[in-house]
């Protein structure tokens, strides 16, 4: 793909290309939902905490399990902060 848009706009460098097709990926995927995928958070969670750091090529969360239960959706952003984002 480099190789095609390159002979189109021969100007523009190979990392702004693949930066570029990787953001088309990533609409793509999220608008299709064409790439699905369980992401497990094991070992580091903690009682209280409220956020973590997720891997970057996560791009929607669907629904969120808590010993094997499915999760209630929260709507609003939490009253109580984490005291690590504080």
């Amino acid at each position: 793909m480099i190789e095609i848009i390159k002979e189109s706009h021969p100007e523009v460098s190979d990392n702004r290309i693949i930066k570029l097709l990787n953001q088309a990926n990533k609409e793509f995927c999220a608008e299709t939902r064409v790439s699905e995928a369980s992401y497990t958070v094991s070992g580091n969670t903690v009682t209280d905490k409220t956020y973590y750091t997720l891997d970057d090529s996560i791009i929607q969360i669907f629904d969120v399990y808590i010993d094997g239960e499915r999760a209630q959706r929260i709507s609003l952003k939490p009253d109580k902060e984490d005291e690590d984002m504080i």
